[in-house]
């Protein structure tokens, strides 16, 4: 496999990610209503949706085919599980566009690449932080 094939199923496992959130947050977004959550998820999901189309947009340009094999999502119950499967996504996908951006020859996927990398890490922090408040806020006696 060379270095194109190689970056291509980096990328095409990245946006089976970026679907699968897709997926999910606006399902999550509705159950949690106009919660500080929903708001994070919100400002998530445009993120995601652009991050798809870039990756999208790199493997066309490489020569591959955009493909996702998506797993059964089923939403999440709690909000403690909604940030919990959103925040491993992230550092999933933080893992996969670190390993993108180091295999990527041209200048101008490294730098769509680190772009997207910077979104995915802000977003693990955004979530870390949510739950964070949120796990703190239960053990806090009413």
């Amino acid at each position: 496999m060379n270095q194109d094939q190689a970056l291509i199923e980096i990328l095409n496992h990245a946006i089976e990610l970026e679907y699968g959130a897709l997926f999910l947050m606006p399902q999550h977004i509705a159950r949690l209503g106009q919660s500080e959550l929903a708001a994070g998820l919100r400002k998530a999901v445009r993120d995601e949706l652009n991050h798809a189309e870039a990756t999208a947009s790199i493997i066309v340009a490489l020569g591959g085919v955009p493909k996702a094999d998506f797993k059964l999502l089923r939403p999440m119950e709690t909000p403690e599980e909604m940030l919990r499967v959103h925040l491993a996504g992230e550092k999933q996908s933080i893992a996969l566009y670190r390993e993108a951006e180091m295999k990527a020859s041209r200048p101008e996927h490294q730098r769509v690449l680190r772009r997207l990398l910077s979104d995915e890490e802000r977003h693990q922090q955004m979530f870390t932080s949510l739950l964070a408040r949120l796990e703190g806020a239960k053990d806090t006696p009413a």
